[in-house]
């Protein structure tokens, strides 16, 4: 734990020094070993649920329109 958080403060460093934004480097390093990959299935998650979603609402009203 603190060797992340000193490595962290050392990118910071870095970053600050080059002219960078602050934290711009030190957010790069912070990253765990896939966490791209948890991201993306949370994205993919939720725009399937917006996507069958909508699907799903489309089907009840066609349904309630030839009911009716």
């Amino acid at each position: 734990m603190w060797k992340r958080r000193h490595n962290l403060l050392a990118a910071l460093l870095r970053a600050e020094r080059r002219g960078g934004r602050r934290g711009e480097t030190a957010v790069a390093s912070a990253s765990r070993p896939g966490q791209s990959l948890v991201e993306f299935a949370l994205v993919l998650g939720v725009l399937l649920l917006i996507i069958l979603g909508g699907i799903d609402a489309v089907q009840i009203l066609m349904t309630q329109y030839t009911v009716n």
